[in-house]
C-alpha cells in the first residue's frame, strides 16, 4: 500500500501542510486578504464573488425553502406547504377581488346605460365577446 492509499499518512502530510499554511498566513493577514476579495467583490470582480459564495454559503447548494425550516426549527417539507398554503390564499384573494371589480363595473354600465326596448342590453361597450351596436 502506498501513502496514496492509506489515509493515514496523507492526513498527516494533510496537517503538516496546514500548519504550513497557518505560519505563513496569521490572522491578521487573513483579514487583510478576506478584506481585499470583498472590495474586489464589490468592483465586480467575478471570481471574487465566487470565492466569496463558496467559503460564506459552502458548494453544496441548499434551497430557500430548507433554509426557511432551519429558521423556524422546522422540515423543509412544512415550510413548503406553508408556502404554498400562503400563496394559495393569495391567489384567492385577488381572484376575489378581481371579481368584485369586475361585479361593480356591471352595475355602473347598467346603471348609465339601461336596457333598450328590446329589453336587451346594449353591447356597444364589447363586454364579454359581445359585439357593438353598428357591427
Amino acid at each position: 500500500m502506498n501513502d496514496c492509499e492509506n489515509p493515514t499518512t496523507r492526513r498527516a502530510i494533510e496537517r503538516d501542510y496546514l500548519v504550513a499554511l497557518n505560519e505563513a498566513v496569521p490572522l491578521d493577514r487573513w483579514k487583510a486578504i478576506c478584506q481585499r476579495v470583498v472590495d474586489d467583490a464589490l468592483a465586480g470582480d467575478t471570481k471574487a464573488r465566487d470565492w466569496l459564495a463558496k467559503w460564506l454559503l459552502g458548494t453544496g447548494s441548499r434551497s430557500l425553502t430548507t433554509l426557511a425550516a432551519e429558521e423556524f426549527d422546522t422540515t423543509a417539507e412544512a415550510a413548503a406547504q406553508r408556502e404554498i398554503a400562503a400563496r394559495q390564499v393569495e391567489i384567492a384573494f385577488k381572484r376575489r377581488s378581481d371579481d368584485r371589480w369586475r361585479q361593480g363595473q356591471d352595475e355602473v354600465w347598467e346603471r348609465f346605460h339601461p336596457p333598450d326596448d328590446f329589453g336587451k342590453k346594449r353591447a356597444a361597450h364589447g363586454r364579454k365577446g359581445e359585439r357593438g351596436l353598428g357591427a
